[in-house]
């Protein structure tokens, strides 16, 4: 009887068991579902065909002004060579046609993706699926990415986030050896990595040194075909690094991009940005969230190094993920030195990974009670953020497509260009140089994009030459067209128009030098004669920023140009002008002022 009694306990048990993963099941891979059409209804409601910042940069290739050349492919944007991400976006517009909609959603696929790579694996490393692994979605497919969703051009960090996802589920699935098929889609993740910019970049010497160590562990074995194959792991990995150096052969400093010298910034800024990887929701408590995370990660190394040292058979899995963690922590003490905010919206994405890593290291650690309780934790936090980062990604989606359609709406109603650019340029999503915008934008018209077809030209307009006689000098001294700055930390010029004008716009064409042979980060304001003093509204910058070939002369059709220009507009009435040769004054620029040369040869009014 004892025996029959048994036998109907265990039967029972192992109903409830399969009754308990259905159910997981269920959920898991409901919320996903939820999730990615949820996702994917953000962008279909809140995404725009018009580019934003970075995606102008495409615009002559897109549009088959610019040639598509190893050298374009290869050149700098910004601190990031991008090769894999601009022949991705080529692509994406080569099949659907040109439409900055196409990448957004194709982001959001790539992320529901990787998602669901997550959730299998997870469930294989386990042995079955659990309520926790809807943690998965919950991180990856939030709208507080709003940012990375809705910014075409944020494909490079979406490239770089899943390759080194990939890696990380070939890491947590390698025993006591990596084999030949794994070792292999590893090895081309970690070299495709440098081509998705400095965010891929840093993350290939901790991911190399892994390969490398199964590459060793590889040799030493016994079985067939392992020198073969350790061989392959070594080239691959060798080639990610030689491919890591290449990337710093003929690499230049963006100009006016600061970096950090001390140590607990440098710090405070990685950890916000390891934080941020939970969602934009933990910047509404800072020192709380990242007090938190700063804990989970130690413990969890801790709980690595453990299993690496007690554990032989999963020291190659601890091992992995421990440099793994690594690579990541690379990547936040490199946002650290670039002055940036680490809970800036859109690095969200980028951060991500780390917590995938850490949710997979309590699968290593064979604690049963503390693996579920440290997972169970991961999935409460993602559920406790969800509507918090819903209502900041919300916010910013809102504030875009009411600024961008309202940029359509005009468009649409035949609002000449220049006009166009005056009344949309503040609002801060579309480019921050004028210049590129008044190029490209009779690029898009003329290949028939969206709204762009309703472009209209500007009216008839003539240039009136300005007198070259500063009324004001400050921290520069002038003489036959010469601006010199003698670097001091505000040099500008003032120019007074004999009387009050109204005018469409200003063109500025100059030649600029300093030591450095950097190019200059320009700023023009102006004044109607009834202001007292220059209002922060009435002002054109154009910094060095995008494609390289762009940071001299502003744009690629200027780039062609014997002397650089700035086309500022204004559709206004104004009395003087104030020209910063190199703007130095705002927080976000160096804070060591440089002398320079700055000749102006013409200063004209665009006037009807």
């Amino acid at each position: 009887m004892s025996v029959i009694a048994g036998t109907i306990e265990a039967s029972h048990q192992t109903s409830r068991s399969s009754v308990h993963r259905r159910i997981s099941s269920l959920i898991v891979w409901g919320t996903w579902s939820i999730m990615l059409v949820a996702a994917l209804l953000f962008v279909g409601t809140y995404g725009s065909n018009v580019p934003s910042w970075d995606g102008w940069d495409m615009v002559p290739t897109l549009t088959g002004q610019q040639p598509i050349t190893a050298t374009w492919l290869w050149s700098q944007h910004n601190e990031h060579r991008v090769p894999l991400p601009r022949l991705l976006l080529l692509g994406l517009h080569r099949i659907t046609g040109i439409n900055f909609l196409t990448p957004m959603f194709f982001n959001v696929f790539a992320l529901g993706g990787l998602a669901f790579a997550m959730i299998k694996v997870a469930t294989r490393v386990r042995g079955w699926i659990s309520y926790s692994d809807a943690f998965f979605p919950l991180a990856l497919l939030h709208w507080g990415a709003a940012a990375n969703f809705l910014w075409g051009w944020q494909l490079q960090f979406i490239s770089s986030t899943v390759l080194s996802g990939i890696v990380l589920l070939i890491i947590v699935q390698t025993a006591s050896q990596l084999t030949l098929g794994p070792a292999i889609v590893a090895g081309i993740c970690i070299l495709l990595l440098p081509l998705c910019g400095a965010n891929g970049l840093v993350l290939v010497p901790g991911l190399a040194l892994w390969m490398m160590h199964c590459a060793v562990l590889c040799w030493r074995s016994r079985e067939r075909h392992a020198r073969r194959d350790g061989i392959l792991m070594l080239a691959l990995a060798f080639s990610a690094l030689l491919l890591t150096g290449l990337y710093l052969v003929g690499y230049e400093r963006v100009p006016n991009y600061p970096t950090y010298s001390r140590r607990l910034a440098i710090a405070k800024t990685a950890i916000e940005f390891l934080t941020a990887g939970l969602g934009p929701a933990t910047s509404l408590f800072p020192t709380f969230a990242s007090a938190g995370v700063l804990c989970l990660l130690l413990l969890s190394t801790a709980a690595l190094v453990v299993v690496w040292i007690k554990k032989p058979e999963e020291s190659q899995c601890a091992l992995g993920l421990l440099l793994f963690l690594g690579a990541m922590a690379s990547l936040a003490l490199s946002l650290g030195l670039g002055v940036r905010n680490g809970f800036e919206m859109r690095y969200v994405t980028l951060a991500v990974p780390v917590w995938c890593c850490v949710y997979f290291v309590w699968s290593v650690c064979h604690m049963p009670r503390i693996n579920s309780l440290a997972q169970m934790f991961l999935l409460i936090v993602g559920c406790l953020t969800l509507w918090p980062n819903t209502q900041v990604g919300i916010a910013y989606a809102r504030n875009l497509r009411h600024q961008l359609g309202s940029f359509e709406q005009d468009m649409e109603a035949g609002i000449p260009s220049g006009l166009l650019i005056r009344r949309h340029w503040p609002d801060g999503y579309l480019h921050m140089n004028q210049d590129i915008l008044t190029d490209y934008l009779p690029m898009l018209q003329r290949a028939g994009v969206g709204k762009f077809r309703f472009l209209q030209a500007n009216p008839p307009m003539r240039e009136v030459s300005v007198p070259l006689r500063p009324a004001v000098l400050n921290e520069v001294t002038w003489k036959q067209g010469m601006a010199q700055g003698v670097g001091k930390k505000d040099p500008y010029l003032v120019f007074v128009l004999p009387e009050s004008r109204y005018v469409y716009g200003l063109r500025l064409k100059y030649s600029y030098s300093n030591q450095d042979s950097t190019a200059p980060c320009r700023f023009v304001y102006w004044k109607r004669g009834d202001q007292d003093d220059f209002p922060e509204d009435q002002h054109s910058q154009s910094c060095p920023t995008g494609d390289r070939a762009n940071w001299s002369n502003g744009t690629w059709i200027r780039g062609m140009a014997s002397e650089s220009s700035m086309t500022v507009w204004i559709w206004d009435t104004i009395k003087e002008i104030k020209i910063y040769p190199d703007f130095k004054t705002m927080r976000w620029f160096t804070s060591s002022p440089r002398p320079f040369s700055f000749h102006i040869s013409e200063l004209a009014l665009l006037t009807p």
